[in-house]
C-alpha cells in the first residue's frame, strides 16, 4: 500500500536532470545505494543489501572499485545512512575520473525513515562540509523546499499515530490529502528550512 507523494520537486533540482545535463551516452556511472533506481546502461547500481536490479553489493565507505573508474558518482538519498559521511566522500573522490562529477541528495528536515538505522541529517553548509576537502563544490541547492518539507513531516506524524495498518494507511492518505497544498509553499530563507539538499561536485585534476 503506497502513500500518496506530498513532496514537490523543481525539476532543474532532480538527481536525473543533473545526471543527463553534465554527462553524455558514454559515460560510466556508480549509483551508490542506488536500491531498484538505475541511470542507464553504464550505470552499475551498488547497494549494501541485495535487492532486484543490484549489480553489486558492496559498502560505500569501502568502494570496490580502481581509483579514477567513473565519470559519475551518485548518492541519492543515502549518506543519511553511512557512518563516516567523510569516508564516504573521499571514497567518492577517488573513484572519480580528473573532471568526474559527484551528485549527492541529502536529507536536512525530515522525519526518521524507517527500515535501517538513520543517522544524520545535513544543513547546506554542513552538506558541502562533508565533501569540500575531497572535491570542488559546483553548486549546492534546495531540492526540497520548506512547503514540502512540512507536509512531508506532518504526513510522517500521521502515519505513526495508530499501530493498526489499515487504519494508519486511511489516516495517513486523508492527511496526505490536506497537507498537500503545503508543498506549494515558498519561503524567503529556503535554505533555513529546506526539506533536502542536492550536491554538485567536481574532482578537480589536481586531486588524488
Amino acid at each position: 500500500m503506497r502513500l500518496l507523494n506530498v513532496i514537490r520537486k523543481e525539476k532543474e533540482r532532480t538527481v536525473k536532470f543533473i545526471i543527463k545535463e553534465h554527462s553524455n551516452n558514454y559515460d560510466r556511472i556508480l549509483n551508490i545505494g542506488s536500491s531498484s533506481t538505475t541511470f542507464g546502461q553504464n550505470s552499475i547500481n551498488l547497494d549494501i543489501q541485495k535487492y532486484p536490479g543490484i549489480d553489486l553489493v558492496a559498502d560505500a565507505h569501502e568502494l570496490p572499485f580502481v581509483s579514477e573508474s567513473f565519470n559519475i558518482c551518485v548518492l541519492s538519498a543515502v549518506l543519511q545512512y553511512c557512518r563516516n559521511p567523510f569516508q564516504v566522500a573521499k571514497e567518492v573522490c577517488r573513484v572519480l575520473m580528473p573532471g568526474g562529477f559527484a551528485v549527492v541528495d541529502a536529507p536536512f528536515v525530515q522525519h526518521y525513515c524507517l527500515g535501517t538505522p538513520d543517522l544524520y541529517r545535513f544543513s547546506k553548509d554542513g552538506l558541502k562540509a562533508v565533501f569540500d576537502d575531497h572535491l570542488e563544490i559546483v553548486r549546492c541547492d534546495v531540492s526540497i523546499s520548506g512547503g514540502s518539507a512540512l507536509a512531508f513531516y506532518l504526513q510522517g506524524i500521521s502515519n505513526a499515530l495508530t499501530s493498526n495498518k489499515y487504519i494508519r494507511f486511511i489516516l495517513t492518505n486523508l492527511v496526505s490529502i490536506m497537507v498537500y497544498p503545503l508543498s506549494f509553499l515558498k519561503f524567503k530563507n529556503k535554505h533555513e528550512i529546506a526539506g533536502a539538499f542536492i550536491l554538485l561536485g567536481r574532482k578537480r585534476s589536481d586531486m588524488e
